[in-house]
């Protein structure tokens, strides 16, 4: 099974994702193949441009919108005594 970036592109399509897998296992051995989260790909591009012309300011900017953005889907999709653990 793969999943391109706008099928794990939000906590509710990843939670899709996950019924159709877990779904699939029930019946036969799966294997699972995941893109980045929509949009992610561009933006690690963008940061590495932004890196390699020295704009050190924008990659933060960038690398802190990563992180947001992976940890709100964790926040949506791990019970709490994951996220714990997660942001160590």
């Amino acid at each position: 099974m793969k999943f391109g970036g706008t099928s794990v592109g939000s906590p509710e399509r990843i939670e899709t994702a996950a019924g159709l897998i877990a779904h699939s296992a029930q019946s036969h051995s799966v294997v699972v193949i995941l893109s980045a989260m929509s949009k992610v790909t561009d933006l690690l591009l963008d940061t590495l441009n932004l890196a390699e012309q020295g704009q050190l300011e924008d990659v933060e900017v960038n690398l802190v919108s990563l992180r947001q953005r992976h940890r709100e889907a964790c926040a949506a999709l791990l019970p709490p005594e994951a996220q714990e653990v997660a942001n160590e």
